[in-house]
């Protein structure tokens, strides 16, 4: 695996404007939100310039490339939902597919990432220092607007032109004021006047053409850290233990007994193998047809390319999803859940 260093950052800018749609299509399916990124100022990382919009809680999104690893930071007013601090199952689900595809959208094509996580900081600047930036660390903002907000690039080109043949109309107006004032040189100052105050409206009126939405919050990306906060595997089921004591103690006040045998069984249910298997497609040929079969024969299916794969557990239809590339590997983006299948019965 090819190692981070100074000479990607360029690369991680590039990947980060050309992919601002997918990150922004990311953040917005994992929270529930209709935001646009836009690529903002990149810079070096100083410890003791450290960025003081991070000193407040957020989200950490790492994700890394051999020994090191990039942060993405969140910070809480975003908004962000009061669920990332403690996410239940489904919640910590959508958390770990946002850390899994920005790793895919914010490295060049030639990286995969290694590990993954999306962890809930209580201060993000500390965070950053404890994750020992290295030393061409570059700091990326990405900024994030509403997305009925306008862009701020093609604003002011698209009204250059009238502006323009305004500016020239009221040239002529003028020099025909002048012309006309000549002939009466009692009125001079009052024709200047007029012409100055009619330039100074227009100006006002174009002014506000010219500005761009400011963005409701900024996301800072580090690129990179020598200390990423991956949680070990000890660590993992920590969240669900730490937030049931006091739900245990209560329950075994009103029915000793109950709870532990009621838990000790999800945790064997838990622990029970499945066997996931992901069906391209299918269809019935005749057993002629399937002898004939021999190296380099071609078997079609009425089944296109976009369409969704079917996920099955246990040879049951499960689910569906879209098949996606993760480094070098294959995987499933599940888009449906729980689906079941109808039997019609028949009448003899």
């Amino acid at each position: 695996m090819t190692q981070i260093d100074e000479t990607h950052i360029e690369a991680i800018i590039g990947a980060c404007q050309e992919n601002s749609a997918e990150i922004a299509e990311s953040l917005n399916q994992c929270f529930d939100r209709n935001y646009r990124i836009e690529t903002g100022e990149s810079s070096m990382w100083s410890p003791d310039e450290a960025i003081d919009a991070l000193d407040g809680p957020g989200l950490t999104v790492a994700f890394g490339v051999g020994q090191q690893a990039l942060l993405c930071l969140i910070p809480e007013s975003m908004p962000l939902p009061d669920w990332y601090t403690a996410p239940g199952d489904s919640e910590n689900s959508r958390l770990q597919t946002l850390a899994l595809e920005w790793s895919m959208n914010m490295l060049p094509a030639e990286f995969a990432a290694g590990e993954f996580a999306s962890v809930a900081s209580e201060n993000l600047k500390q965070q950053v220092l404890d994750s020992e930036p290295t030393a061409w660390a570059a700091v990326i903002e990405l900024l994030v607007f509403d997305e009925d907000a306008p862009a701020g690039e093609s604003a002011p080109t698209d009204e250059a032109e009238p502006n323009d043949e305004e500016n020239s109309d009221a040239e002529e107006d003028s020099t025909v004021e002048e012309d006309s004032t000549s002939e009466t040189p009692d009125q001079p100052e009052v024709a200047e006047s007029d012409t100055e105050a009619e330039s100074s409206e227009e100006a006002s009126d174009d002014a506000p053409s010219t500005e761009t939405a400011a963005p409701i919050a900024k996301l800072i990306l580090i690129a990179a850290v020598d200390r990423p906060p991956f949680p070990s595997k000890e660590e993992a089921p920590a969240p669900a233990e730490s937030s049931s004591p006091s739900q245990s103690s209560s329950h075994e006040t009103a029915a000793p007994g109950h709870p532990s045998s009621t838990s000790s069984i999800d945790k064997q249910m838990h622990e029970l193998p499945v066997t996931v298997s992901v069906r391209l497609a299918e269809k019935k040929i005749e057993l002629g047809q399937l002898v004939t079969i021999t190296p380099g024969g071609l078997i079609t299916f009425n089944k296109g390319c976009e369409s969704l794969l079917d996920l099955f557990v246990n040879n049951h239809l499960y689910g569906r999803g879209e098949a996606i590339k993760v480094g070098e590997k294959f995987g499933l983006k599940v888009t449906e859940v729980g689906i079941q299948t109808e039997r019609m019965s028949r009448i003899l």
